[in-house]
C-alpha cells in the first residue's frame, strides 16, 4: 500500500506529480501570494520532518516528508504562482544573483548533509534554486527540433532502477562508477530497442 501511496525508489516523484497535480487543480484559482505561502510552509515543513528524522527520531519513514504534500505540490504551486504573477520583466542579472545566492546557502547544506547522512533527498535552499532555474531555462533559446528527447529521458528514467537492481544483485556489479556507466549503457540500448519499435508502443510515448 505504501508503495502504491508513494512509490518506489525515485519513481515516487511519478506519484507525487499526479497527487500534487490533483490538489494544485482544486486551489488553481487561489491568488500568486497565497500560493507562494503555502508552498513556502510545506515545504520548509517536510524538510524539517526531513532533518527530525536524520539528527533525532531514526524511526520516521522517508515517505513522511518525501512525498507530493511537501515536494511536489509546493514546487508546482510555485510554478503556477510564476505564471500568475508574470516574471518575464525580471533581469537576468537579477535572477543569476538570485542563483549565486541560493547555491552559497546550498553548499553548506550538502557539505554538511554528506559528511553526516551521505546526502539528503531534499535540501532547504533548493525552494530558491529551482524557480530561478526554470525562469532562466524558460529564456535560453534551442535551436533546432528533437523529437526523441523527451523517448530517451522516459526510457532512462523508467528504466535504469531496474538495471541497477539486475546489474548489481544479479550480474554483481559493485556500486560505483562501473556500475553508473553500465546501467547507462543498458538504459541506452533498451532505448534502441524503444526507437526501432516506437509505432507499436506510441500508446506509452
Amino acid at each position: 500500500v505504501a508503495t502504491l501511496a508513494f512509490g518506489a525508489f525515485h519513481l515516487w516523484y511519478v506519484i507525487g506529480m499526479l497527487m500534487g497535480g490533483a490538489l494544485l487543480w482544486l486551489i488553481r484559482d487561489w491568488p500568486a501570494r497565497q500560493l507562494l505561502v503555502l508552498a513556502v510552509v510545506l515545504y520548509v515543513l517536510g524538510v524539517s520532518i526531513q532533518y527530525t528524522q536524520h539528527y533525532l527520531v531514526q524511526t520516521i519513514p522517508v515517505y513522511a516528508y518525501r512525498n507530493f504534500l511537501f515536494f511536489a505540490l509546493p514546487m508546482m504551486a510555485i510554478g503556477l504562482a510564476m505564471r500568475k504573477m508574470d516574471l518575464s520583466g525580471v533581469a537576468t542579472r537579477t535572477l543569476c544573483l538570485g542563483l549565486a545566492g541560493g547555491l552559497a546557502l546550498l553548499a553548506p547544506e550538502v557539505l554538511v548533509a554528506r559528511k553526516y547522512w551521505g546526502g539528503f533527498d531534499m535540501y532547504l535552499s533548493l525552494i530558491v534554486i529551482c524557480p530561478i532555474l526554470f525562469l532562466l531555462a524558460l529564456r535560453v533559446n534551442i535551436q533546432g527540433h528533437f523529437p526523441g528527447l523527451a523517448m530517451m529521458s522516459s526510457t532512462i528514467y523508467f528504466s535504469h532502477v531496474g538495471f541497477m537492481l539486475i546489474l548489481s544483485q544479479i550480474v554483481g556489479i559493485p556500486d560505483g562508477l562501473g556500475l553508473f556507466f553500465a546501467t547507462v549503457a543498458a538504459s541506452l540500448a533498451l532505448y534502441a530497442v524503444v526507437v526501432r519499435h516506437r509505432r507499436r508502443l506510441h500508446w506509452i510515448f
